[in-house]
């Protein structure tokens, strides 16, 4: 359903291999968290997507991303902790989008 719908929008929308089950077991894992089920639904059927500009990341990148956010230092000094978040896409203007 949910491809369907981003190339409804977007008929060059780009997608990834598929996540598994395990693969988001080792976020919730890694993070301490539970991810909701729409984001699992989403990585489930796509594992992230690129679509006019706004790239959902594939689980490989949320991985990277939240673990660079919560351990850099330049993070720490500028922001609140983000442990509580978990950083899912980008809107291409620097902007991130987060649960």
């Amino acid at each position: 359903m949910c491809k369907s719908l981003i190339n409804k929008t977007s008929e060059d929308s780009l997608f990834n291999e598929l996540a598994t089950q395990e693969q988001l077991e080792e976020i919730n894992e890694k993070f301490n968290l539970e991810i909701t089920n729409e984001l699992a639904n989403i990585l489930k059927e796509t594992n992230g997507f690129d679509c006019g500009g706004v790239r959902f990341w594939p689980l490989n990148d949320i991985i990277e991303e939240n673990i660079e956010r919560r351990t850099l230092e330049v993070y720490k000094d500028c922001y609140m902790n983000f442990d509580i978040l978990l950083f899912f896409a980008d809107a291409g203007n620097g902007d991130f989008l987060d649960f």
